[in-house]
């Protein structure tokens, strides 16, 4: 050994030295443990081991879920590698954000239009409660072309010779 110091030429050297290439043992027969924490609980190393690899697969199924998801969506993910995955994922979130406000902008605009074309079919109801039957209808559409006529006829003018429809235009005769 370069620095001097070589176990098996120490022991040739000095005899009397303890044996350093076993584990410790005491005057009792007890043998000596490290009191560092290294290697104090092996079970509780491998049970955490255990878990920290549970965990890493846990995130690597969660990955390939969303890599799955979003090629169902219609995005290619090039690499499956989990950065390229999540690194595309937030254009996939932003692009799934923007077709849903577009799809609830065109939903509120879809009720808007049916809103008001179920109040125009209750004005057109309204219109038909009032009138009764059908012949009330035709009656009052010529009730409505006699009063028109019976106002010219009021409205004539005789100096002038001028008659002034339901509009209020003069006419000349």
């Amino acid at each position: 050994a370069g620095n001097g110091f070589h176990p098996q030429v120490n022991a040739q050297v000095n005899p009397d030295a303890p044996d350093l290439s076993g584990p410790a043992v005491l005057p009792n027969g007890k043998r000596v443990e490290l009191l560092d924490g290294r290697h104090k609980n092996k079970r509780k190393a491998i049970e955490r081991n255990e878990r920290e690899q549970q965990r890493a697969q846990k995130i690597s199924d969660l990955i390939e879920n969303l890599r799955d998801t979003m090629e169902q969506g219609g995005w290619k993910v090039e690499m499956k590698s989990k950065y390229q995955i999540l690194s595309t994922s937030t254009s996939y979130l932003k692009h799934l954000i923007q077709t849903t406000k577009e799809k609830e902008r065109n939903l509120q605009k879809a009720k808007a239009e049916v809103a008001l074309r179920n109040q125009k079919l209750e004005e057109d109801k309204v219109l038909q409660d009032g009138r009764s039957d059908p012949e009330s209808v035709t009656s009052s559409l010529t009730a409505f072309s006699s009063s028109e006529s019976k106002f010219r006829e009021s409205t004539e003018d005789s100096s002038t010779n001028v008659a002034v429809t339901s509009t209020g235009k003069r006419k000349s005769r």
